[in-house]
């Protein structure tokens, strides 16, 4: 299987492969800058401005030495730019779901991040980077799969939607000390 992709619809310059270990560093701090950029005026400033690099690292760290799931990159110039992480349908411990919302999930996958830095926002890297993910996800039998969304952001939620998702679903998720509304979109394949 041919890992990297090189389509011809993304701009001279860009890339995707999947994510190395050599890469924690970089995607630490796309995830620190675009967390600060998208989340601005949806999540508490004060949660936002002391998201910390240091703590996204080791976290970053862990899932490439672990390597479970599918992580993949989008670089510019060979400097990442952005990336996506998916893999098997999880509750993350921040959400809350009845035990009814829980049985209603048949969904076998999930994308948990997709970020790109804000200046390579609307370039068709996202599209692409989603793209290449819910290839994988198919592959390896993980369809249909889920994406969670914070209900007030609506760029993401926009992106989802002219994907193919369908909103299947309504949650209150726990970041710092506050809940936030998420919405599932649901891809069927």
């Amino acid at each position: 299987m041919n890992n990297n992709c090189k389509n011809t619809s993304l701009p001279s310059g860009y890339e995707i492969r999947e994510a190395r270990i050599g890469d924690a560093e970089d995607i630490a701090f796309v995830h620190t800058m675009a967390w600060k950029a998208a989340y601005k005026g949806i999540l508490n400033q004060a949660f936002l401005d002391n998201v910390s690099l240091e703590e996204r690292l080791r976290f970053r760290q862990k899932i490439l030495t672990e390597g479970k799931g599918l992580q993949y990159v989008a670089l510019w110039k060979n400097q990442v730019i952005g990336f996506c992480d998916a893999h098997v349908l999880h509750f993350h411990e921040n959400q809350h779901l009845s035990a009814e919302q829980r049985q209603r999930r048949t969904e076998r996958g999930e994308i948990y991040a997709l970020y790109l830095l804000e200046n390579h926002q609307h370039k068709g890297i996202g599209k692409a980077l989603f793209g290449k993910i819910r290839i994988q996800l198919k592959e390896q039998g993980l369809t249909p799969f889920l994406a969670w969304v914070f209900k007030d952001n609506h760029r993401a939620r926009r992106f989802y939607v002219s994907q193919g998702g369908i909103l299947v679903d309504e949650i209150s998720a726990r970041i710092g000390d506050q809940d936030y509304q998420e919405v599932a979109y649901r891809f069927e394949d």
